[in-house]
């Protein structure tokens, strides 16, 4: 499977070995790509729509990851499982990204990784998280 620009580069980002909660996954194409190619021992998809997470574990069970791949339907960063060390907030707008992170401030956690790709508001983004 092809990643596109945008999703290879967040893939590049996720460190080998890590345990990642993909904020938002849609289809899960980022996850199932770290899994296929054993970036990632298992990854949790996480998504707060139902048609999204429901796409998502079609892609899975057609990948034939269902052991490896956890669908969870999740708002934000809510019930994140405990073994999470990076998190992936990707394919947003600024406004819903700082919503999710503002929501849980408590898994802003030291030693935790968030890779962070905003669709609107870069700048602005940037700003409030070194704030």
């Amino acid at each position: 499977m092809a990643l596109s620009k945008r999703l290879l580069a967040l893939y590049q980002m996720v460190r080998q070995g890590a345990v990642v909660a993909d904020i938002g996954c849609d289809h899960a194409l980022l996850s199932i790509a770290l899994v296929e190619n054993g970036i990632c021992d298992h990854v949790y998809a996480c998504d707060l729509r139902t048609a999204p997470l429901a796409a998502a574990e079609k892609a899975v069970s057609q990948a034939g990851l269902q052991e490896r791949i956890f669908c969870c339907k999740r708002n934000g960063l809510s019930e994140l499982a405990a073994d999470v060390d990076t998190v992936v907030i990707a394919g947003m707008g600024y406004e819903t990204i700082k919503a999710i992170l503002e929501a849980h401030p408590h898994e802003l956690k030291e030693g935790r990784s968030f890779i962070i790709q905003s669709n609107t508001h870069v700048e602005e983004l940037r700003r409030w998280i070194s704030a």
